[in-house]
């Protein structure tokens, strides 16, 4: 039996094992690490068959894992849409949108991605003076409001009787009570199901290029926040076809208006006996406790500051319901991985979480608390109690110039934002 390396990598690697100094070589039989460390010793694992990768002094490292990202929405914007993160106003939004219409004549409606309500709040008169006959449907950077023209109100049903629904801190409206065209939190996600911009093979051929981009910054895993069947079928062709190389780990995705949270914890499970395969597993689900900052839509403990008495959408809020939902996902060996960026979504989290593991003993179901933008003081310490997982994102950390910082010292507080994202306070022992 050859037990010969099959491949030999010489460079500064990096085991991330706590050694301080990197180590010079690596052999891989099989596809597998068989040997880190000493080159001398690494070579006499090698023969005349085995390849050699010298990287000189260049560094390698293991392969990195997103924690949460959403790969179909990341791999729409980077093929498809028109990006309108380099805009500083809502003017620079609009004036991005017209020269991507002058750049694309023949599309049957547009789509743009990456705004934030900066100078004024959007509206569809703004739209509708570049794009009056045609759909246009904008969504923001942090993914959670879209900006409509009037076409794409009409397309959507986005009318009074949805305003009177969801109420007007979600479908904004005028001083008369009509829609704007600024919409946020849970109709976003009907409208955006809506969208058919792109087929089945546009949206694998979009998959297909965000792994290129992914996989040229060494991410070689991740986990996907919030899927669909419709996702699962995308990855699981690619993966029947040879095409996909990277570890996909989902969150089946359960909204908060299903009428039996129970019965989508299942649904999940049997997704995952259908799609579970070496490149792609489901491993529980997902939920959002609320909204963001710059929507106005967080849960937070105490009041915007500009909204004396609001205190966000809470999107999962009857607790025993919830419960029930977190007790269902034990059962079935799942964890419950959910959106929480106010301190008020972060702390009913942990109560839910709190009266699971007091009731089933299994203080090992790793549920995960994502963004984590505004955390109490003694809920840092439950965190790490209940053995809960920080999710937190460094890049929403930045104290930018471009709207999320300002917008949240004006909402919010100086005090409030100065302590978002406390990456320090969660991962190291400090004190407020």
């Amino acid at each position: 039996m050859n037990n010969k390396a099959d491949k030999l990598i010489l460079g500064n690697i990096y085991s991330m094992d706590g050694c301080k100094e990197p180590l010079r070589a690596m052999t891989v039989k099989n596809g597998l690490v068989q040997y880190v460390g000493n080159e001398k010793i690494a070579r006499k694992l090698c023969d005349e068959n085995t390849e050699v990768l010298d990287f000189g002094n260049n560094y390698i490292y293991p392969g990195f894992i997103d924690s949460h990202l959403h790969g179909l929405t990341a791999a729409s914007r980077i093929t498809y849409f028109a990006d309108m993160t380099p805009g500083e106003s809502m003017q620079d939004y609009v004036n991005i949108m017209k020269e991507f219409m002058e750049k694309n004549p023949e599309n049957h409606f547009y789509y743009g991605a990456g705004w934030r309500e900066i100078d004024c709040k959007p509206t569809a008169a703004m739209l509708d003076a570049i794009c009056p006959d045609k759909v246009m449907v904008l969504n923001s950077v942090d993914g959670h409001s879209v900006w409509l023209n009037s076409k794409a109100m009409e397309k959507f049903g986005v009318d009074n009787e949805m305003a009177e629904k969801w109420g007007p801190n979600i479908v904004r409206v005028n001083e008369e009570g009509v829609p704007t065209g600024y919409i946020t939190e849970g109709p976003v996600n009907d409208i955006t199901a809506q969208i058919t911009i792109m087929d089945k093979e546009d949206c694998k051929y979009a998959l297909l290029k965000w792994q290129e981009y992914a996989l040229s910054l060494g991410i070689t895993a991740y986990y996907e926040a919030g899927v669909i069947e419709y996702t699962l079928q995308l990855y699981s062709e690619l993966i029947k076809e040879g095409k996909w190389k990277i570890r996909v780990y989902c969150g089946y995705f359960i909204d908060e208006n299903e009428p039996d949270y129970v019965a989508k914890v299942r649904e999940a499970k049997e997704m995952a006996d259908k799609y579970n395969c070496e490149y792609l597993q489901i491993i529980g689900v997902k939920i959002f406790m609320d909204g963001v900052v710059e929507g106005h839509t967080a849960w937070t403990i105490e009041p915007y500051d500009d909204m004396p008495g609001y205190t966000g959408v809470k999107r999962f809020s009857d607790f025993d319901r919830v419960v029930e939902l977190y007790r269902e996902a034990e059962k079935l060996g799942f964890n419950v991985h959910q959106h929480t960026i106010g301190d008020g979504a972060v702390r009913f989290a942990l109560d839910c979480i709190e009266k699971v593991q007091v009731e089933t003993a299994n203080m090992d179901m790793r549920n995960a608390l994502a963004h984590l933008q505004m955390v109490s003081k003694e809920d840092i310490e439950r965190l790490t109690g209940l053995n809960a997982i920080a999710v937190v994102a460094p890049l929403w950390m930045c104290r930018d110039d471009l709207g999320v910082y300002k917008q949240s010292v004006q909402y919010i507080g100086d005090k409030r934002t100065f302590y978002s994202y406390p990456m320090s306070l969660l991962f190291v022992k400090k004190e407020f």
